[in-house]
């Protein structure tokens, strides 16, 4: 299927619904509000990579020189752009204090399943939890459950590709 072109594109409205992460920086670990957001704007990719890119650099150092491996670590989700505003991609994301916690990038439609014949299946393009929330040696998670509630979106939204 070919992307629609961006001047045909309908901008889509932004879809909130509560979600829940877990404050790993509190002892205990402690449910907080969050909010999971499908139609994330493209032009909100800016803001994530400024907030994210010097945290995903340091963060894959660090991994690497303890013998590990950062895969997201080359990405760049404004790569994506042209590809979301296309409406070829949905783009969800999961924000807690007001901040990007993770983004997940959906194929807008869903393609029909192998295992489970006549049934569909959400690809997911691309998928990152914030650097921050990682697990790794040199620091721990700020949030648990941004994989979680990407991942569930399609499930919680009966995803019908939009």
């Amino acid at each position: 299927m070919k992307p629609r072109p961006v001047e045909d594109a309908a901008v889509p409205v932004p879809v909130v619904r509560p979600g829940r992460l877990t404050d790993a920086r509190v002892v205990p670990p402690t449910v907080v509000s969050a909010m999971v957001v499908r139609h994330l704007p493209p032009g909100r990719l800016d803001v994530v990579e400024s907030a994210w890119g010097e945290a995903r650099v340091a963060l894959a150092a660090a991994l690497e020189a303890a013998g590990g491996h950062l895969e997201s670590a080359h990405w760049d989700w404004r790569a994506k752009r042209d590809r979301c505003e296309s409406g070829e991609l949905v783009l969800v994301a999961a924000e807690a204090e007001e901040v990007v916690q993770g983004l997940i990038a959906l194929d807008r439609t869903p393609r029909p399943a192998v295992l489970t014949p006549g049934g569909p299946v959400v690809y997911v393009d691309y998928i990152e939890a914030a650097p921050w929330n990682l697990r790794a040696a040199s620091h721990p998670p700020r949030f648990l459950g941004v994989g979680t509630a990407l991942i569930l979106e399609p499930y919680c939204s009966r995803w019908s590709g939009g």
